[in-house]
Protein backbone atom coordinates (compact mmCIF):
# COMPACT_ATOMS: atom_id res chain seq x y z
CA UNK A 1 0.00 0.00 0.00
CA UNK A 2 3.01 2.00 0.01
CA UNK A 3 4.56 0.95 -3.08
CA UNK A 4 1.71 0.54 -5.49
CA UNK A 5 -1.44 2.21 -6.05
CA UNK A 6 -4.62 0.96 -8.20
CA UNK A 7 -3.83 -1.06 -11.23
CA UNK A 8 -0.35 -1.64 -10.10
CA UNK A 9 -1.57 -3.18 -6.77
CA UNK A 10 -3.86 -5.41 -8.84
CA UNK A 11 -1.03 -6.81 -11.00
CA UNK A 12 1.31 -7.49 -7.96
CA UNK A 13 -1.65 -9.17 -6.31
CA UNK A 14 -2.31 -11.15 -9.10
CA UNK A 15 1.39 -11.83 -9.54
CA UNK A 16 1.98 -12.89 -5.87
CA UNK A 17 -1.33 -15.52 -6.45
CA UNK A 18 -2.53 -15.21 -2.47
CA UNK A 19 -5.99 -15.75 -1.76
CA UNK A 20 -8.50 -13.61 -0.38
CA UNK A 21 -7.33 -14.19 3.29
CA UNK A 22 -4.22 -13.86 3.00
CA UNK A 23 -4.17 -10.40 1.18
CA UNK A 24 -6.67 -9.25 4.05
CA UNK A 25 -4.21 -9.83 6.73
CA UNK A 26 -1.26 -7.99 4.68
CA UNK A 27 -3.86 -5.46 4.11
CA UNK A 28 -4.34 -5.98 8.34
CA UNK A 29 0.08 -5.11 8.82
CA UNK A 30 -0.13 -2.08 6.43
CA UNK A 31 -2.84 -0.73 8.48
CA UNK A 32 -1.29 -1.74 11.67
CA UNK A 33 2.10 0.17 10.09
CA UNK A 34 0.40 3.46 9.07
CA UNK A 35 -1.46 3.84 12.15
CA UNK A 36 1.80 3.37 14.18
CA UNK A 37 3.49 5.92 11.42
CA UNK A 38 1.05 8.59 12.24
CA UNK A 39 1.15 8.45 15.51
CA UNK A 40 4.51 8.55 15.71
CA UNK A 41 5.38 11.77 13.29
CA UNK A 42 1.95 13.64 13.55
CA UNK A 43 4.09 16.33 15.45
CA UNK A 44 7.51 15.63 15.13
CA UNK A 45 7.52 15.06 11.11
CA UNK A 46 4.19 16.11 9.33
CA UNK A 47 5.62 15.14 6.26
CA UNK A 48 5.94 11.43 6.84
CA UNK A 49 2.54 11.21 8.76
CA UNK A 50 0.70 12.69 5.85
CA UNK A 51 2.00 9.61 3.42
CA UNK A 52 1.04 7.61 6.33
CA UNK A 53 -2.82 9.09 5.75
CA UNK A 54 -2.51 8.28 2.14
CA UNK A 55 -1.78 5.02 2.58
CA UNK A 56 -4.65 4.85 5.29
CA UNK A 57 -7.02 6.21 2.69
CA UNK A 58 -6.12 3.26 0.31
CA UNK A 59 -6.24 0.88 2.97
CA UNK A 60 -9.50 1.81 3.78
CA UNK A 61 -10.72 2.64 0.32
CA UNK A 62 -9.79 -1.31 -0.98
CA UNK A 63 -11.29 -3.08 2.22
CA UNK A 64 -14.64 -0.97 1.78
CA UNK A 65 -14.53 -2.17 -2.41
CA UNK A 66 -13.56 -5.56 -0.92
CA UNK A 67 -17.12 -5.82 1.56
CA UNK A 68 -18.95 -4.15 -1.28
CA UNK A 69 -18.60 -7.37 -3.60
Amino acid sequence: WTLFSGPSRRAYREALGVDEATWARGRGWALWKALITVAWHVDSTPGRALEARRVLDEILREYAESTAR
